[in-house]
């Protein structure tokens, strides 16, 4: 549907939607509402529109979730590919702020969701 580096991306940011292991609607919601944002700081071919945004969501949900079992380094070197994929993205921290917003849409930031975020901006700092 979307190029690679928008797949990688939002891949990425999807991944705050599953780090504590219930799917919500509000988290959801909450990624689909970011069309806006990625839009400015990804190129894509497609236009990223909210009901795109969803449409991609519920056509990956599974992979990504089945993604989110992997161990500890296989987790790694899939996520490290996906980083590869979107390194062209100059400044990732747009990707930090959408998964702290996605993380804190039912309420409580979970402790998942904090080491997904940790990691994540680790990983920014080594590939900027």
């Amino acid at each position: 549907m979307f190029n690679r580096e928008v797949e990688a991306t939002l891949t990425i940011i999807a991944l705050s939607i599953f780090a504590d292991k219930r799917v919500l609607s509000t988290e959801i919601t909450a990624f689909v509402k970011s069309a806006d944002i990625i839009r400015r700081f990804v190129t894509s071919d497609l236009k990223i529109t909210e009901a795109k945004l969803l449409l991609w969501f519920e056509t990956n949900r599974v992979d990504i979730n089945a993604k989110m079992q992997l161990r500890g380094d296989e987790f790694e070197r899939w996520l490290d590919a996906l980083l590869l994929d979107c390194a062209s993205v100059s400044d990732k921290r747009f990707i930090s702020n959408i998964i702290e917003h996605i993380s804190k849409a039912d309420g409580e930031v979970h402790i998942a969701e904090k080491a997904l975020s940790v990691m994540l901006d680790r990983k920014f700092k080594m590939s900027a």
